[in-house]
């Protein structure tokens, strides 16, 4: 088949538009979101143990409907009270589930089934 010959690997699936100029001014209307000073890594962490939301945006958006990390919402999933708060405003329902970030080491001790071979591909 000609067309197999003609595959070749993606540097990366960021194919969609860079919003990040957009987002930044229209975070700038917003008077409850605002950019700190600290690091974001630090924030984000001291805010999620907290039990706040955040969100992440960088670059070109993936190509594809899920958020694979240049957008994403931060939220600590082990507190019941987050996902009913991210269920109500972003009008979800229970049967939208989110994707939670972990590392393949600790998913064991979050969950009670064992990571797929095929996450984080």
């Amino acid at each position: 088949m000609h067309w197999l010959s003609q595959r070749r690997r993606l540097k990366d699936i960021y194919f969609g538009r860079d919003c990040t100029n957009l987002i930044d001014k229209s975070m700038e209307a917003l008077p409850d979101i605002r950019r700190t000073a600290e690091s974001p890594v630090e924030g984000a962490a001291r805010r999620l143990n907290a039990g706040q939301l955040g969100a992440n945006y960088v670059g070109r958006m993936e190509y594809g409907p899920r958020a694979l990390g240049a957008r994403s919402i931060l939220a600590n999933p082990s507190r019941r009270e987050t996902h009913d708060l991210l269920n109500k405003r972003l009008s979800r329902s229970e049967f939208m589930p989110f994707a939670p970030v972990i590392t393949a080491e600790k998913a064991a001790t979050v969950f009670d089934v064992s990571p797929s071979p095929l996450m984080g591909r």
